[in-house]
């Protein structure tokens, strides 16, 4: 009856053929990263449950702060309501004195909520919990949470980004400077910038800029991306890498985003001369080119390295399951992540067929048919 979800996920749920017919839910509550308008505009279309836009960072206990949404046109980041009870928020300035409403400031967070720092990190707790002046309570402490927003004159918070460099990329923090701090270190490596850019439609990547020690022998991405996943957990380990004589600066001398050029993904070299040999394994290499917009997928490349992630995973696991195996499961596909092994498992569980494509689709028809039958017997559509 109640969905809570990261928008990303409720972009593949929405995806889903025949979900209006779900109608046992009767509220989604989006979470985790910022709920884009066009989002929330899809859901209200198809659905006649709730829709909530949360706010509220680990360190708080999670949703602190919810916004019902309406279908009201909207520009910007959609409003992430107020605080429930027993939580306080405010919007202050350096001084931790309240700026007027329309007026940036950053978030903090006050109330029972507020847990009791980090493990292990006195230095960190010491800059991020805050004895809170604002409360009546003595000893009431508030987190300050890093992010920007003001007051809509409705009563609303608006999140408005970060005052520092910390990105979310599907519902994960990030913090590029960890990145750039594991990237300087390669001997190749003069200098780099990370940030989040997008590689396709709808689809953010973290992006390493990299300046070259030696010019005339820059570092290569396989290298790279090998020498990072030495370090860093799978989802620091950026997607794409562009060379540069110099990092371009503003006056400031920050880095002039708007001057980095746009990241073109470079998969990984695999095995030389290796294409997909059997019907399965084109069929699978196909639905991994249309996911992950490559243009030449081989037979031992694997999907992970090639610039994939769960949710791109998921839409192949969709895919693949109406055009191969209705049987297959999400995990089948992590566990065999290159194009070989993925089709000799699908492979090695199916009787052998007559022709490979007709196979596969006879089989698909013959499951089907079966489920339905199943679910006739009981009394029900089997959707």
């Amino acid at each position: 009856t109640i969905l809570v979800l990261a928008p990303p996920q409720l972009d593949l749920l929405l995806g889903r053929p025949g979900l209006e017919r779900c109608t046992s839910l009767r509220r989604v509550i989006a979470g985790g990263d910022a709920l884009p308008a066009t989002l929330r505009d899809r859901f209200l279309a198809r659905m006649k449950a709730e829709l909530h836009n949360a706010y509220g960072p680990t360190e708080t206990t999670i949703g602190m702060t919810f916004w019902a949404c309406t279908p009201v046109p909207w520009e910007g980041s959609l409003p992430i309501g107020g605080p429930i009870r027993n939580v306080r928020t405010y919007v202050l300035d350096p001084r931790l004195e309240a700026v007027p409403v329309g007026v940036r400031g950053e978030i903090h967070i006050g109330g029972v909520a507020v847990t009791r720092g980090y493990l292990g990190r006195p230095d960190l707790t010491a800059e991020r919990f805050l004895p809170d002046p604002h409360s009546p309570r003595p000893g009431a402490r508030m987190y300050r949470s890093g992010d920007l927003g003001r007051w809509l004159p409705g009563g609303s918070l608006q999140c408005l980004g970060r005052v520092d460099d910390q990105v979310k990329l599907r519902g994960v923090r990030i913090e590029p400077q960890e990145v750039v701090a594991r990237l300087n270190r390669h001997p190749a490596v003069r200098e780099s910038f990370v940030c989040v850019r997008e590689l396709g439609a709808g689809d953010d990547r973290l992006v390493a800029y990299v300046v070259p020690r030696d010019p005339a022998a820059p570092p290569s991405w396989p290298d790279v991306r090998a020498f990072l996943a030495g370090w860093l957990p799978r989802h620091l380990v950026p997607a794409a890498m562009v060379l540069l004589p110099d990092l371009p600066l503003r006056a400031t001398g920050k880095v002039d985003r708007a001057a980095l050029p746009p990241p073109v993904a470079e998969p990984v070299e695999a095995v030389p001369d290796a294409p997909p040999r059997t019907e399965l394994e084109r069929a699978i290499a196909a639905a991994w080119r249309d996911v992950l917009q490559a243009d030449l997928v081989r037979r031992d490349d694997n999907f992970f390295d090639l610039g994939g992630h769960s949710l791109l995973l998921v839409r192949v696991h969709d895919r693949l399951r109406a055009e191969l195996d209705p049987e297959l499961s999400l995990l089948d596909l992590f566990q065999h992540p290159t194009v070989a092994g993925l089709a000799a498992h699908v492979g090695g569980r199916r009787p052998p067929a007559p022709g490979p494509a007709r196979g596969y689709e006879a089989g698909r028809r013959q499951r089907e048919a079966l489920r339905r039958a199943a679910a006739a017997r009981r009394g029900g559509d089997g959707a």
